[in-house]
């Protein structure tokens, strides 16, 4: 049996980390600049966990069974998470008159039922601290729409991956992505399953397909160096759209492309990374540290206002934070690991 490659475990932990620095917005109440940076280099976390999904779920997708078990898994997970949140907003958010609970009250300042079911299986999330759900609902979708065209003829991958690179690029112009300055595509958001999932999926899918290279340490440093370059790339080109253009920061670029390509084919190709690692650890609960990553920050933000309401503005405050973040949430997979293995024994 071949040894495992820690090096995808790795990469997730690192997205976790990632995903922590955007959505804590780590230190952008000491430096706009500094946050900035972080924020764009940490872009690599969401289109990583999409490809290393991608690959993975493609070397199994003709598997008897595979796939019905593999999306009643996350359709459960995904409703399971949305009824957890609402259950914690309603608690805690509720408990503070003006604080908004779901998702519409922030955009209408009410709540529109229609507007909430739409939000809740088109956009992604429903209550406030599921904000990041958009991320499972379109890993669905997106896998279902690469299962149904390759189920039966794997080669048909190339033409998914070509055209869901076309609607990527187009989606750079739509609402919210930096681009948009320079030329509006119509849509209502494209960080979603058509414009952003499902060429990142299929990128992965696509790899999967490929004969894989003998595991070389000079190939991972090309990769690996390769990788860098591409985000200072991807660092320079959303500095000047938003700097010389004004432009909104958005959430990806064209040279995100090259720079998760290479990652990935590093990630193939080295294998130095142990099972011990702590960001190896973090990856093996990507998923459930991601579910989770959302209460954590309110929780230590709400706590630091109450010890000093300037405290979010400190150095400290902002030094530790996402790693207090990362550490809480994955005590918490950890937790949530074990009681699962628990019932499973126990029936």
């Amino acid at each position: 049996m071949r040894e495992r490659n820690y090096s995808f475990d790795f990469l997730k932990g690192l997205g976790c980390i990632g995903i922590i620095c955007i959505h804590s917005a780590v230190f952008i109440g000491v430096s706009k600049d500094i946050n900035f940076i972080i924020n764009t280099l940490a872009r690599f976390a969401v289109p990583i966990f999409f490809t290393v999904s991608g690959y993975f779920f493609f070397k199994n997708i003709k598997k008897e069974g595979y796939f019905k078990k593999y999306i009643v898994k996350l359709i459960k997970i995904y409703i399971f998470s949305l009824i957890a949140y609402l259950g914690i907003d309603l608690i805690f958010r509720g408990a503070a008159p003006g604080m908004p609970i779901f998702l519409s009250e922030i955009n209408s300042g009410r709540i529109n039922i229609l507007e909430i079911i739409f939000i809740a299986f088109f956009i992604g999330g429903l209550s406030f601290s599921s904000y990041a759900m958009w991320y499972i609902l379109s890993f669905i979708y997106g896998i279902i729409i690469i299962y149904f065209i390759c189920r039966k003829d794997v080669s048909r991958i190339k033409w998914v991956l070509l055209i869901s690179f076309t609607l990527n690029i187009l989606g750079l112009f739509g609402t919210g992505q930096s681009y948009n300055v320079l030329l509006k595509y119509p849509s209502l958001t494209t960080r979603e399953t058509l414009h952003f999932a499902l060429f990142y999926l299929s990128l992965g899918s696509y790899i999967a397909t490929q004969k894989e290279e003998n595991p070389q340490k000079n190939y991972s440093i090309k990769y690996l160096g390769f990788s860098i370059l591409f985000s200072i790339l991807m660092l320079l080109e959303r500095w000047i759209l938003v700097y010389k253009f004004n432009a909104t920061w958005g959430d990806y670029y064209i040279f995100t492309i090259p720079m998760i390509y290479y990652l990935f084919k590093f990630a193939l190709n080295y294998r130095g990374f142990k099972k011990n690692n702590i960001f190896v650890k973090m990856g093996g609960k990507s998923l459930s540290i991601y579910l989770i990553h959302t209460i954590a920050i309110s929780f230590v933000q709400m706590l630091s206002i109450k010890i000093s309401p300037s405290a979010m503005n400190s150095i400290l405050y902002n030094v530790i934070l996402v790693p207090l973040v990362g550490f809480i949430s994955y005590k918490l997979a950890s937790i949530s690991s074990r009681i699962n293995k628990n019932k499973i024994t126990s029936e």
